[in-house]
C-alpha cells in the first residue's frame, strides 16, 4: 500500500473526528413547546444536549387507568374479554410509543401492570421536570368510538338500575381519589356521563338541582364530596331538535357533586334573572313591564321609592335593532282563520280550539322577517300562510335601531325595612364553586358490534385519516380501518340501516348520520362545521394516538435520578483513569508507538461513539454506559490481536509493510466474528422492547460497528504510519 493511500485514508479519519467534535461540543436540539417538533440548533454547550436516561436525569411518571368497563358491558365470554383487552393493550402501548418517540424527549418507557383493581398504563419520560409537560404529551391521545342509537333508551327499570349502579361505581371512585374528580367525569359523553365546573357561579346561574335546593347548598362541605348521588332533575333546558325547532328537554339521573366553596361578594349591578331568582326564593309577586327609551344611567339599578314600591330597570334588551312587542299565534282551526284574526285584533281571549298563542312579547325584528315569509311590519295583524301550517301575528309597539328597550321589574307591598331586605338580598351574592358528574338515566347510544364477530367497532381497528372535502366542498375527515375493521364496519352498517350510527372522538360527538346502506369501503366520515384547520388538527390527533379504550390519569410524579449527574462525572472521570491505565499496560507490553495507537484510536472511538449517540439521539442511561464501556474492552482487545498477529510475521522474518498487511488481514476475521456475535446478543436486547435492555442492546449494535469501520482499520493505518521506513521490529 502507498504512503499517499494511508495519508488520503489518515485525513478522511481526521475530518471524521473533527465533525465528530463539532457535534459533541456545538451541536444541540430545541424542542418547539407548542408544536412538540426538535431542531437541530447551533450552541455553546453541545455537552448539555445528550439525550440523558431516567437514571441519569430523572423525569416523570405518569400512571393511567385503562377503563374497560366498556368491554367488560359487552363480552359476556371470559375469553373473549382478555383477547379483546389485550388486543387494546398492544395497540395503547404502540401508539404512545409512536407519539412520544417523535417528540424528541430524553428518555421514555410505556408498559402495562396489572393490579387488584385494573389495568395500568406506566409512562416513564427522562429529561422532563414539569408534570404538566407530560401529560400534554400523552394527553394528545383521543379514543375512537363507533355507536349506534339506542332503540330501548327509556322507560327500562333494567337500563334504570343499570345506570345507578355505573354512577355508584363512579362514586365510590372519584370519592377515593377526589383530586381525579375531573379526570374521571371528562371525555365521556359517548357514556352519557358528562362532567361540569361551575367557577363562581351564583345561584341563579346554576342548574336546577341546586338552584331550587338551598338546603342542599347549605349542607354541602367545602373540599369535599357529597357522599350520595343525587337523584333530582338536574336542570331543565331549551334545545334544538334535528329540525331545528326549540324542545324543552328535562335532564335527569345521578349527580355526584364535589364542592369548592363559596364566596360572599357584593355586585355593582344586577342582571333580571337574579332579581327574578331572589323574589321567587321569597315568594314575591313580580310585575315585568318593558320601556323604551330608558337613561342608560339607569339601568341594572334597583331602588325603593321610599313609598311601597321596589323597582328594578334591567339593562338593554335588543341592543341595536329593530324590534317589536307582539303576539304570536299558531292557528288550530284553520277554517276559521279570518274570524279568528278578528279576534285577535279586538284583544278577544282564544281558546285552544282556535289557536295556539306562540309568543307574548318582544322579538328581533330580523327574526320575525326570518321566521315568517312576508312579514309585513307596517301591518297590525297579519295572517301568514307557512310550510309548518297558519300564524297569525298581532303587532302592538315597535322600536328602531336607535331606540332602548329595558324590562322594569317592580314590587309593590314593601314597607322600608322589607325593602332593605330584599335589596341587600339581590346586591349580596353567594358565589359558589362546585364540580359535578351528571350520570343521566339514560342510555342514549350503544357500542357498534359486528352481529358476527361480536367485535367492537372502535379504535382498535383504526389505520389512519385523511382530510377530504364533501361533495359540497367542504372539508371533511375520512377514517380508514384495516383489513379487520373494513370487514366489521360493512357487517355493523348492513344490519343496521336506518339507524343512526354515531362517532366520538375523545368522548365527543362529531357526526351521527342514518345509516342509509351498508358500507364496505373500509372508510368512515366525518362531517362536521370544519374548516381546513381544525380538520387537519382532529386528523393529526387521529393519526398520533387514536385509542381503542380511554386512559384516566391516576397517579402521577417526579423521578429523581438513580445514577445522577455526579456519578455522571465519576463515570468520565472513570474513563479518563482507565485511558490511563490501557497506556501504562500498552506501553509495558509493546512499547510507546503501540500505546500512542491504541490511545488513539480509543479517543477516534469514543469521539465517534458520542458523535452517533448525538446524531441520532441515543439515550445516555446508565446500561447505555455500561455497555459503551465493556466495548471499549473489546475495541483494546482487537488492537492487542492485531499486535499479537504483528508479532507473528515479523518473526517470520517479513518486512514491517507486508507484517502489517497480513497481521491485519489474518486478524480480521477472528476480531468480525467475535464481534459479529456479540452483536447478535445486543441485537437480541434490542428486541425484548424493555428500555433497560434496549439502550444497552442498542449501545452493544453501535460500538460493534465502529470497532470494525473504525478501530481496527484506523490501527492499521496508524501502524503504517508509525512505522513508516521500518524494515521489521
Amino acid at each position: 500500500m502507498s504512503g499517499k493511500k494511508v495519508s488520503s485514508r489518515l485525513a478522511l479519519y481526521a475530518a471524521l473526528f473533527i465533525v465528530s467534535l463539532f457535534l459533541i461540543f456545538f451541536v444541540g436540539t430545541r424542542i418547539d413547546k407548542e408544536t412538540w417538533e426538535s431542531h437541530t440548533i447551533i450552541t455553546s454547550d453541545g455537552l448539555m444536549h445528550f439525550k440523558k436516561g431516567l437514571d441519569i436525569a430523572g423525569g416523570v411518571r405518569l400512571t393511567y387507568k385503562i377503563d374497560f368497563a366498556k368491554y367488560e358491558q359487552v363480552y359476556t365470554n371470559e375469553t373473549e374479554l382478555l383477547q379483546a383487552k389485550k388486543t387494546a393493550q398492544d395497540i395503547i402501548l404502540k401508539n404512545i410509543d409512536s407519539r412520544i418517540s417523535k417528540l424528541g424527549v430524553s428518555d421514555y418507557s410505556s408498559y402495562i401492570q396489572k393490579l387488584t383493581d385494573g389495568d395500568y398504563l406506566i409512562v416513564e419520560i427522562g429529561g422532563l421536570d414539569d408534570i404538566d409537560e407530560a401529560k400534554r404529551i400523552i394527553g394528545k391521545t383521543v379514543e375512537l368510538e363507533f355507536k349506534l342509537a339506542n332503540d330501548a333508551n327509556e322507560g327500562s327499570a333494567e337500563l334504570y338500575a343499570e345506570r345507578q349502579n355505573i354512577a355508584e361505581n363512579l362514586l365510590l371512585n372519584v370519592s377515593a381519589n377526589p383530586e381525579q374528580f375531573e379526570a374521571l367525569g371528562t371525555g365521556r359523553a359517548s357514556e352519557d356521563i358528562f362532567y361540569t365546573n361551575y367557577v363562581d357561579t351564583p345561584i341563579e346561574q346554576l342548574p336546577d338541582i341546586y338552584r331550587t335546593n338551598p338546603t342542599l347548598l347549605s349542607s354541602l362541605q367545602t373540599g369535599a364530596i357529597y357522599p350520595t348521588l343525587l337523584t333530582d332533575t338536574y336542570h331543565v333546558i331549551q334545545a334544538q331538535d334535528a329540525s331545528g325547532a326549540v324542545q324543552t328537554q328535562t335532564l335527569k339521573g345521578f349527580t355526584i357533586v364535589k364542592f369548592n366553596g363559596a364566596t360572599s361578594v357584593r355586585l355593582d349591578s344586577l342582571e333580571p334573572a337574579r332579581v327574578l331568582a331572589v323574589a321567587e326564593r321569597r315568594g314575591l309577586d313580580t310585575e315585568i313591564v318593558w320601556q323604551k327609551d330608558i337613561a342608560p344611567s339607569t339601568t341594572g339599578l334597583i331602588a325603593y321609592d321610599g313609598a311601597s314600591t321596589v323597582k328594578f330597570t334591567g339593562p338593554e334588551a335588543l341592543p341595536g335593532v329593530s324590534g317589536y312587542n307582539i303576539a304570536l299565534y299558531q292557528v288550530v282551526d284553520i277554517t276559521n282563520t279570518a274570524t279568528i284574526a278578528d279576534a285577535v285584533r279586538a284583544g278577544e281571549p282564544l281558546s285552544e280550539e282556535q289557536a295556539v298563542q306562540l309568543v307574548d312579547g318582544w322579538a328581533d325584528g330580523s327574526v320575525l322577517a326570518a321566521q315568517l315569509i312576508g312579514f309585513d311590519p307596517t301591518l297590525e295583524v297579519n295572517i301568514y300562510d307557512q310550510a309548518e301550517g297558519t300564524f297569525i301575528l298581532k303587532i302592538t309597539d315597535s322600536k328602531d335601531a336607535s331606540e332602548t328597550l329595558v324590562p322594569t321589574i317592580s314590587f309593590g307591598g314593601m314597607s322600608a325595612q322589607s325593602a332593605d331586605r330584599l335589596i341587600s338580598a339581590m346586591l349580596n351574592a353567594e358565589l359558589y364553586s362546585i364540580e359535578d358528574i351528571r350520570v343521566q338515566d339514560t342510555q342514549t347510544w350503544v357500542p357498534a358490534i359486528d352481529p358476527k364477530s361480536n367485535d367492537i367497532l372502535n379504535g382498535a381497528f383504526f389505520k389512519f385519516a385523511n382530510v377530504t372535502q364533501s361533495q359540497t366542498g367542504k372539508p371533511v375527515v375520512a377514517i380508514n380501518f384495516d383489513d379487520r375493521g373494513q370487514d366489521i364496519f360493512c357487517n355493523v352498517t348492513e344490519a343496521n340501516i336506518g339507524r343512526q350510527m354515531a362517532i366520538f372522538v375523545g368522548g365527543q360527538l362529531m357526526t351521527a348520520p342514518t345509516i342509509q346502506d351498508k358500507i364496505c369501503g373500509g372508510t368512515a366520515q366525518i362531517d362536521g362545521t370544519f374548516d381546513v384547520k381544525s380538520a387537519k388538527e382532529l386528523t393529526e390527533n387521529l393519526n398520533s394516538g387514536a385509542l381503542p379504550a380511554p386512559l384516566i390519569l391516576s397517579h402521577e410524579e417526579k423521578v429523581s435520578p438513580t445514577l445522577g449527574e455526579s456519578a455522571l462525572k465519576g463515570a468520565f472521570i472513570a474513563i479518563a483513569i482507565g485511558f490511563a491505565v490501557i497506556f501504562l499496560l500498552m506501553l509495558l507490553m509493546y512499547g510507546w508507538k503501540k500505546a500512542v495507537i491504541v490511545t488513539i484510536t480509543l479517543i477516534f472511538f469514543l469521539a465517534f461513539l458520542m458523535a452517533i449517540f448525538k446524531l441520532f439521539g441515543v439515550v445516555a442511561s446508565l446500561s447505555a454506559i455500561a455497555a459503551a464501556i465493556l466495548t471499549v474492552g473489546m475495541a483494546v482487545d482487537a488492537n492487542v490481536l492485531i499486535f499479537e498477529r504483528l508479532k507473528e510475521e515479523l518473526a517470520q522474518w517479513k518486512s514491517m509493510r507486508t507484517a502489517i498487511s497480513d497481521a491485519y488481514e489474518r486478524s480480521w476475521f477472528p476480531i468480525r466474528d467475535g464481534n459479529i456475535s456479540t452483536g447478535l446478543i445486543g441485537f437480541l436486547l434490542f428486541t425484548m422492547g424493555v428500555n433497560v435492555f434496549k439502550g444497552f442492546g442498542t449501545t452493544i449494535l453501535i460500538n460493534m460497528a465502529l470497532i470494525l469501520l473504525v478501530n481496527v482499520p484506523l490501527t492499521k493505518e496508524l501502524l503504517y504510519l508509525f512505522y513508516r521506513g521500518e524494515k521489521s521490529k
